[in-house]
């Protein structure tokens, strides 16, 4: 592409000297000439846009990389580190800050290949007019300067763009995940206030940045006539007689030198400037600390014990939230955990699956496999079976029994023809808050684990339903009889059928003892629950693919021409302020 972009000028050069005085060249050389001259515009042109294509691969391949990068890590980082971001900054990082490094690599090989240009269109035109040339590029020093406070200056607006973009689509974010809340208490009119008013700022950064690259483009356009009045001015000056052929020629040379230096170069820089900032972002974000697992798994079938602690001391921050924890747990076992509100139940369970940090002490897991049901349900906007399923392929007997082990049969049963075929709307919102914990615990129950860690499924159930659940799911003689389970509940009277319990108190163990009002409790809660069981029901497994009472509406699609009133909101968008 040099080749062909540095022959123009000289070949313009030749063809004047051709017209001055015909016997300089022969004929056909002339016309050679004028020949070579449209090859090498072409051969400039289908090089130039292969480079850009070239370019634009390696850019998406460089987004891809970082989109990948950025969703890892976001699945590796502690629960503390998780609270220094938003769902609205993991968005518009994957969605904005990378695309900045795809604009980047489109145009990277003129900020490589620019200064190059200068230094060969400098010799060039030195040899094409000489002293003059100096005048030229005077005017170019002048306009570096320039171009360096434009990208502090984009630096600066960039960042202050991003800041108020991760404010506003989170706060969207919240509106619409408190939409029934807002209409409820009549606040639509505020949080559009406070979405206009994010909205505002933004786009008064990003008119700013409007306005600097205006700028950077009527420098472009005017660059190549600055430029020309120094060059031509100095030798006018100097007394110097310019030939055509020489003017031509020199004009050419610095209508590369503008598209290298003046506008293509602001327009790198820009890109530059905003990738730059992306980048700091993006740093930011990697930055946040993952999980660090100081845990230690043994490959030792020969213990029968599944979990080891010997003074393993646990923190979230910097306090320690579980401390001097010294735990046995044994294959097979059944282990209640017990304690006040904040007394570190689920931070146990957090500790063994390595959420939190290890400070002091040993951890040693002989488990291959773990299975966790969190206490605050996760429900993703698809049906009940591919809920419970997670990708996972069906097993039939295995998901019949899990169904009516989680007392689901009935629920599927009311839900008619389509059973568990039924849509789920986005967090579950048609569903009560007690099918989504037996749907959670459905989904921990379907995989066959080791050990599974089961954080108080049956709180959000009435104590019939709870009874049953524990009977079949989680007790002596359940469907995960045989395999180590470990139960985090408020319900003392569950416990009593446990092999093990312990009871935490500001993060350290405590002694339990059973009062017999404890056992009186558990056995007037089995008397009850044994006299109202349920009748059996007549659910059977749904084959069919499709969900006839799906409420998640279908996206909808046209065919044909673009319609005007498209192409109106095209051409007529609102102004920026």
């Amino acid at each position: 592409m040099h080749s062909s972009r540095l022959a123009q000028p000289l070949l313009i050069r030749e063809i004047f000297l051709y017209i001055q005085d015909p016997t300089r060249l022969p004929t056909y050389a002339a016309y050679l000439c004028a020949i070579a001259l449209c090859i090498a515009a072409m051969m400039q042109a289908m090089t130039h846009q292969q480079i850009i294509f070239q370019s634009t691969r390696i850019g998406i391949r460089i987004r891809n990389a970082l989109s990948s990068t950025i969703y890892k890590h976001l699945l590796t980082i502690n629960t503390v580190a998780l609270h220094k971001t938003t769902a609205a900054q993991a968005i518009n990082l994957v969605g904005n800050d990378t695309s900045k490094f795809e604009d980047l690599c489109s145009f990277a090989h003129s900020l490589l290949l620019g200064p190059l240009d200068v230094v060969l269109m400098f010799g060039l035109i030195w040899w094409n007019i000489g002293l003059p040339t100096l005048f030229g590029y005077a005017v170019l020093i002048l306009l570096l300067p320039i171009q360096l406070i434009q990208s502090k200056l984009f630096s600066r607006f960039r960042k202050a763009t991003m800041t108020y973009t991760d404010k506003r689509v989170q706060t969207i974010n919240e509106i619409v995940n408190g939409c029934q809340i807002i209409k409820m208490y009549n606040w639509e009119k505020a949080m559009e206030e406070r979405v206009r008013e994010t909205r505002r700022h933004e786009l008064f950064h990003i008119y700013k940045s409007s306005l600097l690259r205006a700028l950077n483009i009527g420098l472009g356009f005017a660059g190549l006539t600055l430029i020309s009045l120094a060059t031509f001015g100095g030798s006018w000056l100097m007394d110097r007689h310019l030939q055509p052929e020489n003017v031509f020629s020199t004009v050419t040379f610095f209508f590369l030198v503008r598209n290298s230096l003046i506008i293509l170069l602001p327009f790198d820089i820009e890109k530059f400037s905003e990738a730059r900032v992306s980048a700091n972002r993006i740093d930011q974000f990697m930055q946040l600390e993952i999980l660090v697992n100081k845990q230690e798994k043994v490959q030792d079938k020969k213990n029968d014990h599944a979990i080891i602690m010997e003074g393993a001391s646990f923190s979230w921050k910097d306090s320690l939230c579980l401390s001097d924890l010294n735990i046995n747990i044994k294959y097979g076992t059944l282990v209640g955990i017990k304690g006040t509100t904040g007394a570190g139940k689920s931070s146990l369970l957090a500790a063994i699956l390595s959420e939190i940090n290890l400070v002091s002490g040993k951890l040693q897991l002989y488990v291959d496999s773990i299975s966790y049901a969190p206490q605050s349900t996760w429900i993703f906007a698809d049906t009940i079976r591919a809920n419970i399923l997670l990708g996972k392929p069906m097993n039939e007997k295995r998901y019949n029994n899990i169904i009516k082990a989680c007392c689901l049969d009935i629920d599927l049963q009311n839900f008619g023809e389509v059973g568990d075929l039924l849509m789920i709307g986005d967090k579950g919102v048609n569903l009560s808050g007690g099918q989504k914990a037996r749907i959670s615990l459905a989904r921990a129950l379907y995989t066959d684990a080791d050990l599974y860690l089961l954080d108080d499924p049956r709180a959000a159930v009435n104590p019939k339903v709870a009874k049953k659940i524990f009977d079949e799911c989680i007790g002596p003689r359940s469907f995960l009889c045989g395999k180590t389970r470990i139960l985090v509940t408020h319900q003392t009277h569950f416990l009593i059928e446990a092999d093990e319990m312990i009871l935490l108190t500001n993060g350290r163990i405590d002694e339990l003892h059973f009062e017999q009002s404890v056992a009186n409790e558990s056995s007037n809660d089995t008397t009850e629950t044994d006299s109202s069981n349920d009748n059996e029901t007549s659910w059977t497994l749904n084959t069919a693919t499709t969900d006839i009472n799906s409420i998640v509406k279908s996206e909808t699609s046209g065919d044909g021409s673009i319609k005007w009133n498209v192409w109106l909101k095209l051409f007529t968008p609102p102004p920026l302020r």
